[in-house]
């Protein structure tokens, strides 16, 4: 979407088109006369900047990928090569025979500026109509060859009909080829002024810099008089200076990205410690709300003891009264009373017990925040991975783009585990749908593959084909492998393999998870899904048993077979979908 450009921004274009335009009426007075080798140096210099220019956007193409960038940087390398060209035959003091040759001069700047010019409009209008291509060989070949044969369709008109370096010489429009040259640059600078307005790129910013410049030169170039006078060096001056811009503008481009990475990094950081103070404070909470109602259930029992006492004594009381009816009624009435008394105790007891109930709630909400602290640092470790491989620069394209989509997902899952914590309840019915549950194992595994191979571990698959579908919540489901897949690997220290594999069993989709570790001991394997129960000296004993809840709460069944040396085996099995 496009936004206003800032008043600042006009201003600033009008100060790049002004200031120089306002050298005019002294060079137009100016009898100056420069030379050969002056005019030969400054060609040679435009050509190293514009190849320059060239060289970091074609870097910036291959990193990033985009058409735009492709042809704006084959647009500038023709414009170096002639410019190179030019300059080189402009120089009197070679000792190459170049004798024959100087008719050629003003062809090659004319075919240099307009091949610019017209790479220039091409890369905005496609920028306009197309979308970024990542397929760099393709491109490349296309649109190389397109601005291999506009260079030489160019060269070549140069060559078979050399113009005269002044048309009409003497008149204030002495060379009207270079003034349609000026044309187009004056229609190139607000397609680009558009494409800054919808990103705010300096790398856009700096093109139509370029453009003013390039205008103002031709400006100049259209009045000169004479070979070497005050227009004529003025014109190659700022065509100089609209070579420079690109270069500046990549530069620019890449602090600014550097920058908001830095700031990036710095507020998921923050975020983090946010998270952990958080978790600390409502640990701190649970346990002061625990010992406080452990205290009134001290006071409960105390009350209940005295009670039972009394009860004891009223006992005795009866016994001793019995030949008095007198004393029976009263104590009937004292009966009554002390049970009136009893059955407020009884209420009271009711609402004691319910206030412990709640405080094992709140127990329980003190242990699942410390285990889901640790899940939602599993996938923020995984984008963390993800993105230093991305920054190192090590991708191919395709590999960027399959981080960045693992990235994507893990944001969601964080995003999932945090949302469950916030509600504190059941598993939501809503997420459910059909998918083939090879999709959910594939996806786990590539979240744990390259972390594992680091660790000497080997995740493979045998995937049944044209396995049925299955009602599952994939983010859930992926949860469920990626715990699965971090309890084998942990029985692994040494390396290891897991083995995954699907199959059909009668109507339930089965899965099975194998691993090489140690094994889980006999005496432990009734209790490994109870929740809190672990071996491991940080854990918190409820990823088995969420995962179990999972499992269960899709209709299906979640079972381990282990022997002690020889490794272990996790077999999932769920309902095939209806339909």
């Amino acid at each position: 979407m496009s936004e206003k450009i800032s008043f600042r921004t006009y201003l600033t274009w009008a100060v790049l088109l002004l200031l120089p335009l306002a050298v005019y009426p002294i060079a137009i007075r100016s009898t100056w006369v420069s030379s050969f080798d002056l005019h030969g140096a400054m060609e040679i210099a435009a050509a190293l900047f514009a190849l320059g220019a060239a060289i970091a956007i074609l870097v910036r193409f291959f990193a990033i990928g985009g058409v735009f960038y492709l042809v704006i940087g084959l647009g500038f390398l023709i414009a170096g090569a002639e410019d190179m060209v030019h300059g080189v035959i402009s120089l009197e003091r070679l000792t190459i025979p170049l004798s024959g040759y100087e008719k050629f001069i003003p062809g090659t700047y004319v075919a240099g500026r307009a091949a610019l010019v017209l790479m220039l409009i091409i890369g905005a209008i496609y920028a306009k109509i197309r979308a970024r291509h990542l397929n760099v060989k393709r491109e490349i070949f296309i649109y190389g060859s397109i601005a291999l044969m506009v260079g030489i369709l160019l060269t070549g008109v140069a060559a078979m009909l050399p113009l005269p370096r002044f048309i009409y010489p003497g008149n204030i429009i002495s060379r009207p080829v270079d003034l349609i040259v000026g044309m187009f640059y004056l229609l190139a600078i607000p397609l680009y002024m558009d494409l800054y307005s919808k990103n705010k790129e300096p790398f856009h910013w700096s093109l139509v810099a370029s453009l003013i410049f390039g205008m103002v030169a031709q400006v100049y170039m259209v009045h000169s008089q004479q070979l070497y006078d005050a227009q004529f060096d003025l014109s190659h001056i700022f065509k100089i200076a609209s070579y420079i811009c690109p270069s500046l503008g990549i530069a620019i481009g890449t602090i600014v990205l550097y920058r908001n990475q830095e700031v990036a990094t710095s507020e998921l950081n923050s975020a983090k410690t946010e998270l952990e103070d958080l978790t600390k404070n409502l640990e701190k909470k649970v346990e002061e709300r625990t010992k406080e109602l452990t205290s009134s259930q001290t006071a409960i029992l105390n009350m209940m003891e005295d009670l039972q006492k009394s009860k004891d004594e009223l006992g005795e009381s009866l016994k001793k009264e019995r030949s008095s009816r007198g004393v029976l009624t009263s104590m009937l009435d004292d009966n009554n009373q002390i049970r009136k008394q009893l059955e407020e105790k009884i209420e009271e007891l009711e609402s004691t017990q319910s206030m412990l109930v709640q405080s094992e709630k709140m127990i329980s909400l003190g242990r699942l925040v410390s285990e889901m602290a640790h899940e939602v640092n599993n996938p923020l470790m995984i984008i963390s991975a993800r993105a230093q491989l991305a920054q190192m620069g090590s991708l191919n394209s395709k590999e960027l783009e399959k981080s960045l989509g693992i990235i994507e997902t893990q944001c969601y899952r964080a995003s999932d585990i945090i949302q469950r914590l916030l509600t504190f309840s059941k598993p939501p019915a809503e997420g459910v749908e059909k998918m083939n549950i090879n999709k959910a194992i594939e996806d786990a595994a590539n979240l744990l593959e390259h972390q594992y191979s680091l660790e000497n571990i080997k995740i493979s698959g045998s995937y049944a084909e044209d396995l049925p579908s299955a009602n599952i919540n994939k983010n859930q489901m992926e949860e469920v492998f990626v715990n699965l897949m971090k309890n084998a690997a942990e029985a692994m220290p040494e390396g290891g393999d897991i083995t995954v594999s699907s199959s059909l069993e009668g109507n339930m989709v089965k899965v099975e998870l194998k691993d090489t570790g140690s094994g889980i001991p006999k005496d432990i394997m009734n209790s490994i899904f109870d929740p809190f129960f672990t071996t491991k000296k940080d854990g918190t004993g409820l990823g088995l048993s969420v995962c179990y809840g999972i499992i269960k709460a899709h209709g299906g069944d979640l079972k381990y077979k282990s022997k002690e040396g020889e490794g272990t085996t996790a077999i999932i099995t769920l309902p095939v979908a209806e339909g």
